[in-house]
């Protein structure tokens, strides 16, 4: 009876998906709420029994140190030997499935990335649980997709659905979710895309709710605009936002580069080292363990001190950095979120001494500051606007936040080009900004669509003869080839246009005199993607396809046509058409 509901509902394609939508949903609130309880358990054995153990064991106030290195001992293996669904932050993982795999993810890896990131989480490592999060969502959408044989575009809509869900039930906001699936990880707005995602955003919300309570991720004052005036505060701290997104995200491949190429250690045992450098900071600055969310909400209720705000913008970075960069598990999202508290609570005690008036307390500048950084970093300003609008459910600091994120994101994506997540996208070859094109065509080889069966012409063919297969073929351009069969050149109808018209000249110029001899050529293993750039490159709408081991033997010609096709054909296979 239930496979028979399943095939009568699959035949109806919109009731199918919405259903989907909600199962996913439910079982991403579930994933969100266990990955939470996950982490809680973590968290209290590591600072309610190994804490007090070390301490008791001799080591007294050194003894905080041991707690993050333990975790990345623990650690290490798993993001050791399954990189791709442990290690990182979570949200460039979901995204390259969605690019280059067509949302297909594995099953384990809802189970890996819970216990990887619980344990870097839960014992001190300076990391969020939102991507993660998102990552679990997103794989448990793909499983129930492939359970299902659901592939191209709905794939990519039920992965989306899970991300949503896991952003919902996190921040105790649906709209948000739903906003964070189509902006951060589909790139999507249409009808058929939103839709599902909304249900599964509201369906993951409401189970966590029933466990969690209807309470916001953060509990925070009302605040309200003190004067007009007090935008341009808020226009000049967006500015300042994208410079510390800007500096976050720098630091943050820094230290992945650093650790990959200076650190002389295997990979095994990076995130234990990770976790001892960290415990050293922590020794000064505890309130960069774990998400820091109690630290958010005191700066937000004005009683952090301002020099403190002010280290913690550098040192949690540090901090962060380290934790991802050594191979810990878990999200860059909460991290941003405590910098845009922490800068945005500095800019906002300083204005507000200086101008009390018509200003609001340091606390309203720490809650937008805390979506503009997230929002220049992530590249993401309309999931921070709402998130932090679910936050506080207060309209009436609606405009600073707007303000805040809209410029921080302007500004932000005009000092850099790539996201916080596209950027490890990019130095992994996948480009996201440019669009889903790019991708397929580095998929595609310039021997899949290359023409074989064309026309070419010997070096001594006469301008008369020339002049006569162009206008029986309509060819674009013709290799010139020898007897022998060498590439000895190109003619294009540029090449030959100014001789078509002087009379006299028709047995006199042959090919030879007209080919451009300096040729740019492909290979039938480059990628179309490769093969377009060279035509951009130099001007031209084709290229002779050549045999790598002997850049004389033409096998093919190459045209944008054929690139056109290649692209279309693809995308059809794909189901994106």
């Amino acid at each position: 009876m239930g496979l028979d509901y399943i095939r009568e509902l699959r035949t109806r394609e919109g009731l199918f998906m919405v259903v989907t939508a909600v199962i996913i949903g439910i079982l991403a609130g579930y994933g969100a709420v266990g990955f939470r309880k996950l982490i809680d358990l973590v968290r209290s054995g590591a600072f309610d029994h190994v804490l007090p153990f070390l301490e008791g064991a001799g080591l007294g106030g050194i003894a905080l140190i041991f707690v993050p290195t333990l975790g990345g001992l623990l650690v290490g293996p798993i993001t050791a030997f399954f990189p791709q669904e442990a290690r990182g932050h979570g949200v460039p993982e979901v995204m390259e499935a969605v690019l280059t795999r067509r949302g297909v993810m594995r099953p384990r890896t809802v189970l890996l990335r819970a216990v990887a990131s619980a344990l870097s989480i839960g014992s001190g490592g300076s990391v969020g649980r939102e991507g993660p999060i998102v990552q679990i969502g997103s794989a448990i959408g793909s499983t129930v997709g492939q359970l299902w044989r659901i592939t191209g575009n709905p794939m990519k809509v039920l992965v989306g659905c899970g991300a949503a869900g896991g952003i919902a039930a996190t921040f105790n906001a649906p709209i948000a979710g739903f906003i964070f699936a189509n902006e951060v990880i589909l790139g999507d707005f249409s009808l058929a895309t939103v839709s599902p995602i909304i249900l599964s955003s509201v369906a993951a919300t409401a189970v966590s709710r029933h466990y969690l309570g209807a309470y916001p991720a953060f509990m925070v004052p009302q605040y309200v605009l003190a004067s007009p005036l007090e935008l341009l505060f808020y226009a000049v701290l967006g500015i300042i936002v994208s410079l510390v997104a800007f500096f976050y995200v720098r630091a943050l491949y820094w230290a992945e580069d650093f650790f990959d190429e200076k650190i002389p250690i295997p990979d095994l045992f990076k995130p234990a080292f990770g976790g001892l450098l960290l415990g050293f900071i922590a020794l000064f600055f505890p309130q960069v363990m774990g998400n820091g969310y109690p630290h958010m909400e005191q700066a937000m209720r004005g009683e952090t001190a301002l020099w403190l705000m002010a280290s913690l913008v550098v040192v949690k970075v540090v901090a962060t950095s380290i934790t991802i960069g050594s191979g810990g598990s878990g999200g860059v999202f909460a991290p941003a979120l405590f910098v845009g508290a922490m800068s945005g609570g500095t800019f906002g005690t300083v204005v507000h001494k200086l101008f009390p008036t018509v200003t609001a307390p340091e606390g309203c500048y720490a809650l937008v500051g805390m979506g503009g950084v997230f929002a220049a970093a992530a590249f993401a300003p309309l999931t921070s606007i709402l998130i932090l609008f679910e936050i506080t459910n207060n309209y009436t600091i609606i405009l600073p936040i707007m303000i805040v994120c809209v410029i921080g994101y302007v500004h932000g994506r005009w000092i850099r080009k790539y996201s916080i997540y596209t950027l490890k996208l990019h130095r992994k070859g996948v480009e996201v900004d440019r669009g889903r094109d790019v991708n397929i065509m580095r998929d595609i080889k310039v021997e899949d669509a290359m023409e074989k069966d064309f026309i070419s012409v010997t070096p001594d063919t006469p301008l008369a003869r020339l002049a006569g297969i162009i206008h029986r073929t309509g060819q674009s351009f013709y290799p010139v080839v020898s007897k022998e069969g060498s590439l000895e050149g190109i003619i294009t109808f540029h090449d030959l246009e100014p001789t078509l018209f002087v009379s006299g000249l028709e047995q006199l110029v042959v090919a030879d005199d007209l080919a451009s001899k300096r040729l740019i050529v492909t290979v039938p293993q480059e990628s179309l993607y490769e093969a377009v750039k060279k035509m951009d490159k130099a001007g031209i709408r084709q290229l002779p396809v050549v045999d790598p081991k002997n850049p004389k033997r033409l096998l093919g010609i190459l045209t944008r046509k054929d690139v056109v096709a290649a692209y279309n054909r693809e995308m059809v296979k794909r189901g994106l058409q």
